[in-house]
């Protein structure tokens, strides 16, 4: 089959601990598809052409589909509860290395929450990436490329009501994709139908 090149899709895989349960994030994209593994409970997969996202529940293999015009107004409702103005992030000055990356520190507070970014704006080979970033980022929930961010989030902590999530970057590569991230088996049942 025709290839797109070195950049025919792009699998990044981060770890999840949050107040010590820990979990993989997979994260696959191929053309304006994302897809997101949560361990082995649930996925994630949005065509961001029109923004409709399809939640695996593989347990009790269930799926439920948001349409994109319902994922916007879930995401506005969220948005209109940011302050204004809305946090910022804040470079500290320092750096540190994460997984052997030299990263530089970000911080942020909001009313409920506060955060710190490992940031590098020098990841091996992501020239070849740009263009599967740009897709990931307009899917929800994106954990790696964050808005008004400079670069890579290699780590991210977040503190808020007394718990304490954490996400490392383990690896990020672009190459070959099958389809099978990206694929919706036929015997789930739709949620509530």
């Amino acid at each position: 089959p025709p290839k797109r090149g070195v950049n025919d899709g792009l699998v990044i895989v981060q770890t999840l601990d949050a107040n010590g349960s820990k979990s993989d994030l997979i994260t696959s994209v191929k053309g304006t598809k994302v897809s997101v593994a949560m361990g082995k409970d649930a996925t994630t997969i949005t065509d961001t052409t029109n923004g409709d996202t399809t939640n695996l529940m593989h347990q009790h293999k269930m799926m439920m589909v948001t349409s994109g015009a319902q994922m916007k107004a879930i995401m506005d409702a969220a948005l209109a509860k940011v302050p204004t103005p809305a946090p910022q992030a804040v470079a500290t000055g320092r750096k540190e290395t994460v997984n052997g990356i030299e990263c530089a520190i970000y911080t942020m507070k909001a009313p409920d929450s506060e955060s710190t970014f490992w940031i590098t704006e020098r990841y091996p080979d992501m020239d070849a990436m740009k263009e599967d970033l740009a897709t990931m980022v307009k899917a929800p929930g994106s954990t790696v490329i964050m808005t008004g961010l400079p670069g890579i989030v290699v780590k991210s902590e977040t503190k808020a009501g007394g718990t304490t999530s954490t996400i490392t970057l383990v690896s990020m590569k672009a190459g070959e994709l099958n389809d099978r991230p990206f694929q919706i088996p036929s015997y789930y049942q739709w949620l509530g139908g």
